[in-house]
């Protein structure tokens, strides 16, 4: 019987710890490159296309001056690269992406995790830069919550009570910036990032259990009485 109720109650709870859906949803990715008077570069958005999408830049000059930068996006997901090599003109690239989504919800606790990964290299005798750097914003009620900007590997658990139902923005930019001239650069760098609501429980659920119990208790009492 006690193990009835256990499983009532963690029925009640677990149906208040659900994942957060967001109303509407935008990923983009880009890429851009230079390589001294020539470039190129693209942008995808998700609607209209499907994740996962990804896009590429490539840019060349001459003999060994080259530019190349990509980015993809997925759920929760967002990578972006850049490279540049050069023997004498001036090369850049940038890769990246964002994420928008907003939301509408009860009160609970609202749990925002992300984590960045970026990493970068210089090489050669010429002026070279790799850089990597991911922004995040999250809003609730037109107050921002959160706001932090970072350039190297980060880890973010925050935890926030919503006292009242709530509308809201999560907004995730990332970059990858790589430039050189005479001389070589690299940067990755990944973002995974998501939102989850701890809702309180509804009370009709509560109710529900509670009005169950004393029901439970007489069956098992008159099971005890009647063994057969």
């Amino acid at each position: 019987m006690r193990t009835i109720v256990v499983l009532l109650l963690t029925a009640v709870l677990s149906h208040a710890q659900a994942g957060l859906l967001f109303s509407t949803t935008e990923y983009q990715s880009g890429a851009e490159a230079k390589a001294g008077n020539n470039s190129d570069q693209h942008l995808v958005t998700s609607p209209p296309d499907s994740l996962p999408m990804s896009t590429s830049a490539l840019a060349t000059a001459g003999n060994g001056n080259v530019a190349s930068s990509s980015g993809l996006a997925d759920t929760g997901l967002l990578t972006a690269t850049a490279e540049t090599r050069s023997v004498g003109a001036e090369t850049a690239a940038l890769g990246g992406g964002s994420f928008f989504g907003t939301f509408s919800t009860g009160p609970g606790t609202l749990v925002l995790q992300f984590r960045l990964d970026t990493a970068g290299e210089v090489d050669g005798v010429g002026n070279a830069q790799s850089a990597g750097k991911a922004t995040v914003t999250l809003i609730s009620n037109d107050e921002a919550l959160y706001e932090e900007s970072f350039q190297a590997p980060a880890l973010v658990n925050k935890s926030f009570e919503l006292r009242e139902p709530a509308s809201g923005s999560l907004n995730v930019l990332l970059f990858s910036l790589a430039g050189s001239t005479n001389a070589s650069a690299l940067n990755t760098s990944t973002a995974h990032f998501q939102i989850a609501l701890n809702a309180v429980p509804e009370p009709s659920c509560l109710l529900m259990v509670l009005a169950a119990i004393p029901f439970l208790l007489a069956l098992a009492r008159r099971t005890r009485a009647d063994p057969a």
